[in-house]
């Protein structure tokens, strides 16, 4: 989209000519659109018919300007043909290809058929959507497709740079059905470099050469939650209407959280996210919400899909409790009550039409003081008739937080103020309320009955 975008623009600064080469592409950062993103494009002439147009810190890339199309390399044409190699497998379906492996919405997907999966690439035919630029993204669809079907790591890739791309017809006559030749040049662990050739009825229409895909090491279950959320969950539950999200067992990197954060938080959300000092505290903000928005679709589900994650909103209240809207600021109907926790890259919510509270924390060893500063005499006495007084003091704590989310008030400075009465298992009591433990990797969560 943003190469087709800026040639429009180098267009209208060459009237009369046509893009004959679009050169030294290197995309710096992602450009979202939602909401709508707005920037300046900065452009100087390098030479009478050479232009480099800037989005500052986005991308930066060169057009060669003329009226004249080069004459096709038609030996190096039928030797790179020749390059995809013998069959490696069946083709795809288009409707397996972009199910399975890809988050392209319909009008960005330009492949009307595979022809050909060679041993190092791929002949598909293609057509122009009613994307901007869904011609031309086919070629990082491609490597992208290459990366998901032949290897099990670092399966994701985005274009991050573009040797060459020279058009040997009008760039703006692109209508009608070509036939994309992928070979695949080179696949290290980080990038994968190929070169693409288009064709319309046998005749030669563009040539890329050194076009690269950076390679991001993601997890499947956050690649299917950030592709199709609307058939995917990343929270499981733990009991009904509380549930665990963990990243499915694998610590995303910062590539992977970039995904998560369009993918869930909403503008008021990433606002917090953003204030947020350290990657650690970032990390922990957009897990609870994960475990939160994830229990809520499931909760709400009406049909086969799941509503996305972005059509809910966290919000607190004067207290600091959360609350749930819709993300047009409608309150939810009927209204739930809800609490959230986070820890370690760990995230807990449960989800219910009464008070409640939840918490996690870090099964330790607490420091002698902690206990006194924590756990009044009957409840240190209470914890060293367990059998395990080092797990049975987590779990206090976190009954303690959980009836404190729950009453929206939290410790108040003094945990003593609230005291666990009694231990059974995975169940204690403040009072008369019952609080329910459990384990999670490493972890305990606590929740309110």
């Amino acid at each position: 989209m943003t190469m087709t975008m800026l040639a429009d623009i180098a267009k209208k600064h060459a009237p009369g000519e046509r893009v004959i080469k679009m050169n030294q592409v290197t995309a710096m950062d992602f450009i979202g659109v939602n909401p709508p993103w707005h920037g300046v494009v900065q452009g100087f002439w390098r030479s009478e018919d050479v232009l480099s147009l800037t989005i500052p810190g986005k991308i930066m890339m060169a057009f060669t300007m003329g009226t004249k199309a080069p004459e096709v390399p038609t030996d190096w044409v039928e030797k790179a043909k020749a390059d995809i190699g013998g069959p490696r497998m069946e083709p795809l379906s288009r409707e397996r290809v972009y199910d399975d492996y890809a988050f392209h919405r319909e009008r960005f997907r330009s492949l009307i058929r595979s022809e050909e999966f060679g041993q190092n690439g791929f002949v598909n035919l293609i057509t122009k959507r009613e994307g901007m630029g869904s011609l031309l993204d086919q070629m990082g669809q491609s490597e992208g497709l290459f990366l998901h079907i032949y290897y099990d790591t670092n399966r994701v890739s985005f274009p991050v740079r573009v040797n060459e791309l020279t058009f040997y017809q009008d760039m703006d006559d692109d209508e009608g059905i070509f036939t994309n030749y992928c070979i695949i040049r080179n696949v290290t662990d980080s990038f994968i470099t190929a070169d693409f050739i288009y064709t319309r009825d046998d005749k030669v229409w563009a040539i890329a050469r050194g076009w690269a895909n950076q390679r991001i090491g993601i997890a499947n279950q956050l690649w299917q939650v950030v592709c199709k959320p609307q058939r995917n969950l990343l929270a499981v539950p733990l009991a009904d209407n509380v549930f665990y999200a963990g990243y499915g067992g694998e610590l995303p990197n910062r590539s992977s959280l970039a995904f998560l954060y369009l993918r869930y938080l909403t503008a008021s959300e990433r606002k917090v996210f953003d204030d947020r000092p350290i990657p650690e505290g970032q990390d922990d903000f957009i897990v609870g919400r994960i475990a939160l928005k994830d229990g809520l679709r499931s909760m709400l589900k009406t049909s086969d899909f799941y509503l996305y994650p972005i059509e809910f909103d966290t919000r607190y209240d004067e207290n600091g409790k959360p609350y749930v809207l819709w993300t047009d600021g409608r309150p939810m109907d009927p209204p739930l009550q809800v609490s959230l926790a986070h820890k370690n890259q760990k995230g807990a919510a449960i989800i219910t039409d009464h008070p409640v509270g939840i918490d996690i924390e870090c099964i330790e060893e607490k420091d002698p003081s902690f206990w006194d500063l924590a756990f009044t005499q009957d409840e240190q006495e209470l914890l060293k008739a367990q059998p395990d007084p080092t797990y049975a003091a987590i779990q206090f704590w976190v009954a303690k937080e959980a009836y404190g989310k729950m009453l929206g008030t939290g410790l108040g400075g003094n945990p003593k103020s609230i005291v666990v009465t009694s231990i059974d298992g995975d169940d204690l009591s403040v009072g008369d309320q019952r609080i329910r433990t459990t384990e999670q990797d490493g972890h305990i969560i606590g929740w309110t009955m």
